[in-house]
Order: C-alpha cells, then sequence, then structure tokens
C-alpha cells in the first residue's frame, strides 16, 4: 500500500479527485438531466421535481454513509444482500396495498438498478 503521509502532493490530487467526482455525479444529475428534460419537452416544474428526486440520495449522504460504514464490516456481499432484500420486502409490501401488478414493480427495481 502507498503511504500518503511523506507525499504531499498525492494527497492534494487524490482529495481533489474525490471531489472531482463527486461534482461530476451533480453536474450530470442536475444540468444535464434537466437539459435533456427540456429537450423532450417535460414542462419546468415537472424538471424541477424529478431533479429535486434524483438529488436525494446526496441531500441524505450525512444519513446513510454511517450506516453503510457500521454494516459493511459484516462483509460487503451481506450487506448488499440483505439491501436489496429489505427493499424488495418494503417494495413487495407497498404493491400489495396499492394492488398494482408486477409492471411497477419491475419498473422500480429498474430504476434501483440504473
Amino acid at each position: 500500500m502507498i503511504g500518503i503521509d511523506d507525499k504531499k502532493g498525492l494527497k492534494y490530487f487524490l482529495f481533489g479527485s474525490l471531489y472531482f467526482s463527486e461534482g461530476l455525479m451533480i453536474a450530470i444529475t442536475t444540468v444535464a438531466t434537466s437539459l435533456y428534460l427540456r429537450e423532450k419537452a417535460i414542462s419546468i416544474p415537472v424538471t424541477t421535481l424529478i431533479i429535486g428526486i434524483v438529488n436525494i440520495p446526496w441531500m441524505l449522504k450525512f444519513v446513510w454513509g454511517p450506516v453503510i460504514d457500521y454494516f459493511i464490516k459484516f462483509g460487503r456481499k451481506t450487506f448488499i444482500m440483505l439491501g436489496f432484500l429489505l427493499i424488495s420486502i418494503v417494495k413487495t409490501e407497498s404493491l400489495k396495498r396499492q394492488k398494482q401488478g408486477l409492471t411497477s414493480f419491475c419498473q422500480t427495481l429498474f430504476l434501483i438498478l440504473r
């Protein structure tokens, strides 16, 4: 493993690349999505709503970050499988209450996995 304590330039490069990648994802979700939706003639209020929903994971990062850090010690595969199991149970129960078909579940699963 590379020790970055004595390599000041590497430390700043890694720190900068981390924030560049975060900024790139927010730029894609806000700018590119809004341009795409406006090109498809979607109204501005609906576009704003969609972008707000898409940005929810970044807004709640301070909540789910510590949860992931706590449960990752049980293993990456276990954490992912339990997460998908929880999502599946919640979605199945919501479909039972709404009396919607398998199509809605497949659409939601596609959006989650995308």
